[in-house]
């Protein structure tokens, strides 16, 4: 198999698979600047079924390793892009895991009545491997990325699929948007879906940061430094300001529109 192919699925509203959208040349960009987390531990795998009721259970997206036992690339992946800190953290933190394999037929027990692991492989309309699939915490289908992730491409899709932006924009444009914010400040660190709240203690001096959200409560505010944070236009990221912060006045150093 081919190892740059990716799409990605818009949000379904039901369990069928909607139309795949294509988006196969923003992989070229570097590593996104996602924060490190303090849980590096090894991804824990599960069953499919006991991943649906555990992701339910504690409000988290599931992200499925559809794989076989002759899958070359599924083991790479495994054993290269899930090794990575950056990927175990954020998979830790934000999502319960399931692995699948498409040629078995050990006999998951779901809600809606039991389907072995083949029979869930044709559901999920997969023909080939690995392929990794994203669900919301109730278990609808949001994207399916065909073919092998490394480190940097799975980085992308874990910070789009875990800050549900998925909901807002197109994958292109947040990809987009993350090297725009990389350009601004590439040391900077940033936290995908932190709370405003987050942002103040974590990154800001308190009485230099005043958050400012949108409609839908996503984080405006991405503060990296004493003095310095970005002040996106609106709740879509298709803009944002750098602004400096000092003692008596707020100045603005730079605008993308």
């Amino acid at each position: 198999m081919t190892k740059m192919t990716m799409t990605i699925v818009r949000k379904a509203l039901s369990v069928s698979i909607p139309a795949l959208v294509l988006i196969s040349s923003f992989f070229s960009y570097s590593t996104p600047a996602i924060a490190d987390s303090s849980a590096k531990k090894a991804i824990a795998w599960m069953p499919y079924d006991s991943a649906i009721v555990k992701a339910k259970k504690e409000n988290k997206h599931v992200l499925i390793h559809f794989t076989t036992s002759w899958c070359g690339w599924c083991k790479k992946m495994i054993a290269e892009t899930y090794t990575n800190p950056n990927v175990m953290g954020i998979v830790n933190s934000d999502f319960v895991t399931a692995r699948v394999d498409g040629d078995s037929y050990g006999v998951l027990k779901l809600a809606d009545g039991d389907i072995t692991e083949k029979g869930l492989t044709m559901q999920y309309g997969v023909r080939s491997y690995p392929t990794t699939f994203f669900l919301e915490p109730t278990g609808t289908k949001i994207a399916g990325a065909p073919g092998y992730l490394d480190t940097t491409q799975m980085l992308y899709v874990l910070g789009f699929i875990s800050g549900n932006y998925n909901e807002d924009i197109a994958f292109t444009d947040y990809v987009s948007m993350q090297k725009k914010l990389e350009s601004v400040r590439p040391d900077a660190k940033l936290k995908l879906g932190m709370t405003a709240k987050q942002v103040r203690t974590s990154w800001g001096d308190p009485a230099k940061v005043e958050p400012k959200t949108s409609d839908k409560g996503n984080l405006e505010e991405w503060a990296y430094g004493t003095n310095q944070f970005l002040i996106f236009k609106d709740g879509k990221l298709r803009g944002f300001q750098e602004r400096e912060v000092s003692a008596n006045s707020t100045k603005v150093k730079a605008t993308n529109p």
